[in-house]
């Protein structure tokens, strides 16, 4: 069971980066080609800001957006890496798993919520 709880939580912690990724790139390339066609219309008109510029916020706001998603998502997930090693009780994974369920790997935290006592070393 520890194996399963392992396997899903790093595929989330490999796999949920990797599509924030993609979607900044696609969400990039989609305003800077709206911003190019709304100036080349003459219906975007900033104070002084060229499309380079609203680009480059567009841009830096979809990283930000990323990187607040990811991060607790990264932590939690390296935190139950960690501690599924180290738990003798189940009483010390319930507050992991429910955040593992929240940020990282839906499927991890419901495993790790789940496993039985037996799967616990006992020190």
């Amino acid at each position: 069971m520890k194996i399963v709880i392992r396997v899903f939580t790093i595929i989330a912690m490999v796999c949920l980066p990797i599509a924030f990724l993609i979607f900044d790139i696609v969400w990039g390339f989609v305003g800077l080609k709206a911003i190019q066609d709304g100036i080349a219309n003459g219906s975007i008109t900033l104070a002084g800001a060229s499309a380079q510029d609203i680009y480059t916020w567009i841009l830096a706001l979809a990283i930000v957006y990323t990187v607040i998603i990811c991060a607790p998502g990264e932590v939690i997930g390296a935190l139950s890496l960690k501690k599924i090693n180290t738990a003798t009780s189940k009483g010390q994974l319930i507050a992991l798993g429910i955040l593992q369920i929240l940020f990282c790997s839906p499927v991890g935290g419901i495993l790790m919520l789940a496993m039985p006592s037996s799967q616990f070393e006992q020190k």
